[in-house]
């Protein structure tokens, strides 16, 4: 059974590793494109400021191929199992924010006695519940690395 455990873990530390990449590459390779995560948050805090988003998912897309190419080292113990968990939480901590931003600050629309959804309900909710099992993921293999 711990067999199977660890050989899941690894494939799930896997799949997040190309998510990331994939995440990282898309971001760098269109942050001029609004409108994205970036755009939406300055636009949200910086209503009559400079516009930063193309700075910011510039930003992001680097560290997600960063944090992408860490997992996937981290798969054949290339990097040192504390630096990477502290890693792997940074991105937690930086993934949690993220959740609040996009589904919660500018995913929820209060006003005149009613709550809507952007762009509707049930796309809110799939793409909240793929945040959640972003977050999830990365606290099990954050937990994979504490164990050491």
């Amino acid at each position: 059974m711990a067999s199977l455990l660890h050989d899941i873990v690894f494939l799930l530390q896997l799949a997040l590793a190309i998510f990331f990449i994939v995440l990282g590459i898309q971001s760098i390779m269109y942050y001029k494109d609004p409108p994205d995560f970036w755009t939406q948050v300055t636009r949200f805090f910086n209503n009559n400021r400079r516009d930063i988003s193309d700075e910011l998912s510039l930003t992001m897309g680097i560290l997600s191929l960063i944090s992408g190419l860490l997992l996937v080292l981290g798969l054949f113990n290339v990097v040192n199992r504390r630096t990477l968990r502290m890693f792997v939480l940074l991105i937690f901590i930086i993934w949690i924010a993220r959740i609040i931003i996009l589904r919660f600050m500018t995913g929820i629309h209060m006003g005149n006695g009613s709550i809507s959804f952007s762009p509707d309900f049930m796309t809110w909710l799939l793409n909240f519940s793929g945040d959640l099992v972003t977050l999830c993921s990365l606290w099990l293999i954050e937990e994979k690395y504490a164990e050491a």
